[in-house]
């Protein structure tokens, strides 16, 4: 391949540049040394107080391009189909190959819905007004993910060097020295973003550190979908790194906000029946990991990722019921002021798939772009005002993708921290269960409800969990579809003080799952997995309460009181599976009624029921095939269908007030108002002539067992040291 390579003098690229960015300088008398501003060109994309920005990112241009080892493209290696404006400052991108990713349509597929990531081969490029694009990572294998400080000085990225086994995140300063890397990380670290500053009231001085995510964790999500990828975050030499999130989802683009908090993409699935392949919101966190919550409205479509805050308070991301090559999907925007509330469609799939938006200062944005008649993504500004678009450059060879401005921007709020590592705890509390987003009157005013916790513990290959649940009807080695691949224990549970309020100590660094369970022990409402850093106290308002909702005037009963403590050691821990829990009760009373010939569901034939008693290895087998029957569902459907028409199963795990199983053994419906039609349906008690009654404990076993995933065997994960040691290389 040529390679041109451009060799300046000072004053040569100085010349260059004002060349290269359209602007007309020349000497006044008075001053021969000093240079005043002429006048743009003849259409401005930026204000004129950002004329300083600009000059400092031509002058960035031309340092880099007479940097040793970055090369200007051949110009028959890459064409702009239009070039950029002569006053829109240098971009950097990611170029990849179109055989690569974006030549194959991969819409719909799990990979692309949740975890697509910009794939390996690509590299980053640097384009101006009227010159070749110039390769900026000459020396990598792959690269990819820019990131651009903001001073503009400087950018972040992801790559790999011949030979790395993982992608490492590297920074490149604008000096002329080579790219520096900053994780030395045995594992894939992507998407970096600079951080604001961080500090303590014990430390002299705050500091700066940067985010990734990556799959260091070693873990499977929870829904045995591949690695899970968390946020992580470390100083800008690579020291001290923490794990910031433990969502047993996928975690993916970051953007600070103007107060300081990140605000970025996560795939979580809740509920396998309802929703197989889950879903992607935008959440928020504090950079040291602290008070996660919702960020942004759950309204449009389902999936939505890479969001990015622009100066005129316009957050704008990709959003899609499917995302299409590299996550690519339409548009949608929030506003910053009510990010809760001002959900707002921006393009249509007509137009065709945008990726990887980001901001410029005049409220219009860069993205990636492939109209419906274009073979490749290219770069276009785009106007979400008026919706006008304009390309700005298209290798019809490449895809390029992730567009960033080289220009300075305001720096968000510094942060505070009060995460303590010498600590081993921390603490949740609410202030009243009572607001929620539920209509008053559905809560029984006198009902006396308790709270739950569930600690998740993660497996590192589905393969290796020793139970199974929905997904998992063949047997018990087959491979995992649509099941869970986490185990959950008990930390504890208590009842809510009069006011509905509660507060306990929990183990730090650890997801949690909060129950709401009524007198029989039956979960009423959930929460998705939380957690808490060492020494942080983290609080709500009430249960799925209006996050835009201040709390009332009233002191909470429980923080008038003594957390209740949590804290059992790991081994302490109490859980429910069905063969060692379940099981006997099935044997002891259920073939009653429930046995060949008998009443349906006929759970064992005549053949099974002798074997019962013919050994261990014999019991569990057919203990196995009872599993399968109670989970399928209705006998006249297909497991798949039953599964799906809630009311008609027999266990739907992680409901057991939706599971007709116990309707039977208490004898009437346990679905309320907020289950929808459900509620309706009639219960089957058990026939008063059986004599058979379940006591309160054997009730509680069942309830308890299907609300924490009706799982079939629960063993010790593999990958559960994780959980009572640091991370190698994390603090």
């Amino acid at each position: 391949m040529q390679v041109k390579r451009l060799i300046l003098s000072r004053r040569g690229i100085l010349s260059f540049a004002l060349a290269e960015q359209g602007l007309f300088l020349k000497r006044t008398a008075p001053s021969p040394g000093s240079w005043v501003r002429a006048r743009f060109g003849c259409h401005h994309l930026f204000p004129k107080p950002r004329m300083r920005g600009a000059l400092l990112s031509a002058l960035v241009f031309c340092v880099l391009l007479s940097t040793q080892g970055v090369h200007s493209v051949n110009a028959q290696e890459a064409k702009p189909a239009a070039g950029l404006h002569p006053n829109l400052a240098p971009v950097v991108l990611t170029q990849v190959p179109r055989n690569v990713g974006g030549g194959v349509d991969i819409s719909g597929s799990a990979s692309a819905t949740f975890r697509e990531f910009v794939p390996p081969a690509g590299r980053l490029v640097l384009i101006g007004h009227g010159a070749n694009p110039v390769i900026l990572t000459r020396d990598f294998e792959s690269a990819a993910d820019p990131e651009v400080s903001f001073d503009g000085k400087r950018i972040l990225f992801a790559g790999k060097r011949g030979g790395e086994k993982f992608w490492q995140i590297y920074e490149m300063a604008f000096d002329g020295t080579p790219p520096r890397r900053i994780t030395k990380i045995e594992a894939d670290c992507r998407l970096p973003c600079y951080f604001p500053s961080l500090f303590t009231l014990d430390a002299e001085t705050s500091w700066f550190q940067v985010g990734f995510v990556s799959n260091l964790a070693r873990e499977w999500t929870e829904a045995g979908l591949g690695s899970s990828w968390e946020i992580f975050s470390c100083k800008l030499d690579g020291t001290e790194v923490w794990r910031l999130t433990f969502t047993l989802g996928q975690c993916s683009e970051m953007w600070a906000v103007p107060d300081g908090r990140l605000m970025f993409s996560q795939w979580m699935r809740r509920d396998p029946l309802v929703d197989p392949v889950g879903q992607t919101l935008l959440m928020g966190i504090n950079i040291d990991g602290t008070d996660y919550a919702l960020f942004g409205q759950p309204a449009g479509k389902k999936h939505k990722r890479m969001a990015c805050y622009s100066p005129s308070g316009l957050i704008l991301f990709v959003e899609g019921e499917t995302l299409g090559p590299y996550g690519a999907g339409q548009l949608g925007s929030l506003s910053y002021r009510r990010p809760l509330k001002s959900y707002r469609s921006v393009t249509s799939a007509e137009e065709g798939l945008f990726h990887s938006p980001s901001p410029l200062p005049d409220g219009t944005f860069l993205v990636a772009h492939r109209p419906p008649d274009r073979p490749s993504f290219g770069i276009w500004r785009f106007d979400p005002r008026t919706g006008e678009r304009q390309c700005v450059f298209d290798d019809p060879n490449y895809d390029e993708l992730q567009p960033r401005a080289l220009l300075p921007r305001s720096l968000p709020d510094g942060r505070s921290s009060v995460v303590d590592f010498t600590k081993t705890t921390g603490k949740l509390y609410c202030l009243t269960a009572k607001i929620s987003d539920l209509p008053r009157a559905w809560w029984p005013p006198n009902e006396k409800l308790r709270v739950r916790l569930l600690e998740a513990i993660p497996y590192d290959d589905p393969a290796a969990a020793p139970y199974f649940g929905l997904g998992f009807l063949k047997e018990p080695n087959a491979s995992p579809t649509i099941g869970p691949a986490v185990g959950r224990r008990f930390l504890g549970e208590f009842d809510l003080e009069e006011d509905w309020s509660f507060q306990a100590e929990v183990p730090a660094n650890v997801p949690i799952e909060l129950q709401l369970v009524d007198q029989r022990g039956v979960n009423l409402r959930s929460c998705r997995w939380i957690w808490v850093m060492p020494n942080e106290n983290r609080g709500c308002i009430g249960c799925h309460e209006d996050g835009e909702l201040t709390p009332p005037n009233d002191f909470a009963q429980a923080l008038g009181k003594p957390a209740v403590r949590l804290t059992l050691s790991p081994e302490r821990r109490r859980y429910v599976d069905f063969v060692r829990h379940v099981w006997p009760i099935i044997r002891e009373k259920c073939f009653v009624c429930h046995k060949p010939q008998g009443a349906p569901p006929q759970l064992v034939d005549d053949q099974q029921l002798q074997a019962i008693g013919e050994g261990p290895a014999q019991d569990q087998s057919v203990a196995w095939q009872v599993f399968c029957k109670l989970l399928e569902g209705a006998p006249a459907r297909s497991g798949t269908q039953a599964a799906r028409d809630v009311g008609q199963v027999f266990v739907y795990p992680g409901h057991a007030r939706l599971s007709s199983v116990i309707w039977h053994m208490v004898g009437t419906n346990l679905a309320r108002p907020w289950d929808g039609p459900v509620a309706q349906l009639p219960a089957i008690p058990i026939p008063g002539e059986h004599k058979v009654q379940f006591s309160q404990d054997e009730i509680l076993t069942w309830a308890e067992w299907i609300d924490t995933g009706a799982v079939f065997r629960w063993a010790q994960p593999v990958g559960s040291a994780a959980r009572t040691v640091q991370l190698e290389g994390t603090k």
